[in-house]
Order: C-alpha cells, then structure tokens, then sequence
C-alpha cells in the first residue's frame, strides 16, 4: 500500500556580515578545540525511552504558550491566503525558534523568548521539555505482530559554510536536546552529498535529498524535517470512496473524491455547537486530526479568526463517542512552499532579520537571519500508512455515550483540520478549501 507522508524542511538561513582578523583567528581556534560529537541518536533514545506522556503543570503551560503562537502564526498565513488550501507545521516552527534562541543574546533572545510565550530564564526547562517531546514522537511502538504502529520523526540540520565555525556550548546543546546533526562544509558538493545521505538514513529513506542553499554570504543553514507516519485507527475502504459534490466558499460545487466510513466500534468521537461540527479521528501511536467544520459554508475564515487556544481545549474536552458515526471525508493531497520572512516579522521577530540581530552564543562571526521558509507536502487517503489496519485504545477518557445516538459529519464545505500528539502539541494545522 501507499504509504501516507507528512515532509516539512523548516529553513533558516544565517548570513555573515564582515569578519575581522581577530574574529578568524577566534575562530581557528574553536575548530581546533571541537571534535565530532558522538552523540546518542534521536532513534536510539527512542528505542531506550519508556515515555509516560504526563507533564507537570508547569511543562503544560510551556506547551500552552507553545500552541497559542502556533495558532496564532497559522491565522495570519490563513488570512494571507483566504481562498487556498494550505497547511503548517508549527511544531517545527518552534522547535527551530528554540533551537536559535540557545545562540541569542540580549534584545534578540527576549523576542524570540516573548512571541513563544516564555521568560529568558526558563530557556533550559524549554530545551529538557523538547528533547522529552522529541523523543516521545518518535517512540515507535509495534503491534502484537512487530508491525510498526507509526511516529513523528524530526530530523534537525544545522549546515555550515566551510568558514563558518559554531561556539562549543551552542553545539552541545543544540546536540543534546536536539539531536542535531551538524553538518560542516556543506557549500561543497562533498558536504552536500554527506548531508543528504545522513538525512536518508535518519528518515528511513522517505526523505532523500533536503533542500540546501549555502551561496553567497549565507554562512549556515538550520533545517527540521519533520516525517509523520501513522495509520488511521479505523481505515477508510477505498472501494466506497466516490466523487461527490463539495461546495466553495464562492457558493459554486465541484466534484471531490469523498471517503466514506461508518463507525460502530466508538472510535471516532463528536461534537456540535451552533456555530461549527468538531469530529475527533483517533491515529495510531496517540495521534488524533481533528476536523471543525462551519455550521455555514462559507464562514471558515470566521471561524479560524475568532478560534482561541481556550476553544480548542474546551472541543478537546468536548469532544464524545456516539452509538453511530457516519463520515464523509473528502481524500486530498496539499503541497506547499511557504515564506515565512513576513510572518516573522508579524509575529513581533522582525529583530531575527536585523543588523541588531545578536547571536553571539551561537558564533563569535555576526550573524542575521537571512529568509525562512517551510516546504510541506500533506497526503490523506484511505489507506493511511500502514499495510494493515490496526485498532488501538487511545489514552483519551470517553464522554458517556447517549443512548442510541448518531452523529454524522459530511466535510462536503470548506473545514479546518489540526493533528495533536499525546502532549497535545499542534503538530499540523490546516485548511481544506476543496482546491
């Protein structure tokens, strides 16, 4: 079978103003000092973990604070692109923020600390909560027959220019909690080939070669690829899947292939409000896309305005199984090359991208953010990602059914869609506008 996969390189791009003598001579005596790390791999530390998926009270808050930036930076792109499907992974977002903001200092460190939600202080309790979240993605968990139940691999890059040499508790931590996998001299074709080698083996060989641009006075290059693999708790059958009418924001229809399932099992799980129609469907390894859907057709952008991360706690809460579900889900595949410069810039970063920019933890060269974007490239079928269909009990507590109760959900108007993990971090974010 197909198998169904989430690609999303984040790129930062870092360029070098102007190197003094004393600077180059800093510098040769760094890369005297370091030597290849011999780090555990994101892969190993999975394999060893026994992850319990429970956050304290204050991890919770971080994860909070995390996902209000996240739907925050998701509804400006929504409002840049009105009438398109498109969709983002802002858990990739973040992780590269707090990757960089370990190399911050001073102005430049209390921005990137302040759009995320925290204080400068809390920035070690951010890197120990995101190696545990890492790892905890990652955990591949088998079936009672070794079949893979799915994961979310995020493979992070930082590519160096030849000259450019990195401060050694800057690597260590971006080493440690992130698993980065620093690269040297990737502006020669050498380097390259060895980066994309590496990122073939990390991601099992669904992502083969990344996307590096290290010309000009860009002296590094900072990539998260993130991969999600996993199967739908209860698959679609793709012999029922059919065209059927999808209407548009324009009030004009048009013809989409919609999947079809009916569930029995309480599986899926639903909710209704006067102003939009939530259903919950339940991936392997604790993951969960959740569909919201206008109660008017041609409200989407409404709704996603006025949506707030209290909204989305209260759907998670909300949320109940029903004696009947029936589905009508429309089968699509979304790709997208994403600017993110502007959006930065909206978010109160626009230091990242100035002479003021100070990353003086991260290099003793000076160093600005150049431009960054995100390639995304998101796939929903019947047949998720796995040869075989695999029911699992999800973690979720279950509402109380009522009594013969049927709930249906046809996504045949524009919807919002988002992917959680068992943190509850907003993995994916999305909207499906029948293009």
């Amino acid at each position: 079978m197909t198998k169904k996969l989430l690609y999303v390189p984040t790129l930062l791009l870092l360029v070098c103003c102007t190197q003094s003598k004393k600077t180059l001579h800093i510098l040769e005596k760094i890369a005297q000092k370091t030597t290849t790390s011999s780090q555990l791999t994101l892969e190993d530390a999975a394999k060893k973990a026994k992850p319990d998926y429970v956050l304290s009270e204050e991890e919770t808050k971080y994860v909070t604070s995390s996902n209000t930036f996240s739907l925050k930076l998701f509804q400006l792109l929504a409002n840049k692109n009105s009438k398109e499907s498109i969709v983002l992974s802002p858990m990739a977002v973040v992780y590269s923020l707090d990757m960089i903001n370990n190399g911050a200092n001073g102005k430049t460190q209390e921005v990137i600390s302040k759009a995320l939600g925290y204080m400068t202080d809390n920035l070690d309790a951010i890197n120990s909560l995101n190696r545990t979240m890492l790892i905890g993605q990652r955990k591949e968990e088998t079936n009672v027959d070794n079949e893979s139940m799915g994961y979310m691999i995020t493979a992070n890059f930082l590519m160096l220019h030849e000259q450019t040499k990195l401060l050694p508790d800057f690597q260590e931590a971006l080493e440690h909690y992130y698993f980065t996998n620093i690269i040297d001299s990737v502006n020669t074709p050498k380097g390259k080939e060895s980066a994309n080698k590496l990122c073939k083996t990390i991601t099992k060989g669904e992502i083969q070669s990344l996307p590096i641009n290290l010309t000009g006075p860009r002296a590094a290059q900072l990539i998260n690829a993130v991969t999600l693999k996993t199967a739908w708790s209860l698959p679609f059958d793709k012999d029922i899947t059919k065209p059927m009418p999808f209407f548009t924001e324009d009030g004009k229809s048009k013809q989409v292939y919609m999947m079809r399932n009916y569930d029995t099992m309480q599986k899926y799980q639903g909710y209704t409000t006067k102003d939009y129609q939530v259903l919950r469907m339940p991936l392997e390894n604790g993951f969960s896309l959740y569909a919201v859907l206008p109660q008017k057709k041609n409200n989407l952008q409404n709704l996603i305005r006025k949506l707030t991360i209290k909204e989305m706690h209260k759907i998670s809460q909300n949320t109940k199984v029903y004696d009947y579900v029936n589905v009508f889900f429309p089968r699509f595949t979304i790709s997208a090359n994403i600017p993110m410069k502007q959006l930065y810039g909206e978010m109160g970063l626009g230091n990242l991208f100035s002479r003021e920019a100070d990353f003086g933890k991260m290099s003793v060269q000076p160093l600005t953010v150049d431009d960054v974007f995100q390639q995304i490239n998101m796939n929903i079928n019947e047949e998720g990602i796995s040869a075989k269909a695999i029911q699992v009990m999800l973690f979720a507590k279950l509402s109380a059914m009522d009594s013969s109760s049927t709930f249906t959900f046809k996504a045949d108007h524009p919807f919002l869609y988002y992917i959680l993990d068992k943190y509850n971090n907003i993995c994916f974010m999305g909207k499906y506008m029948g293009d």
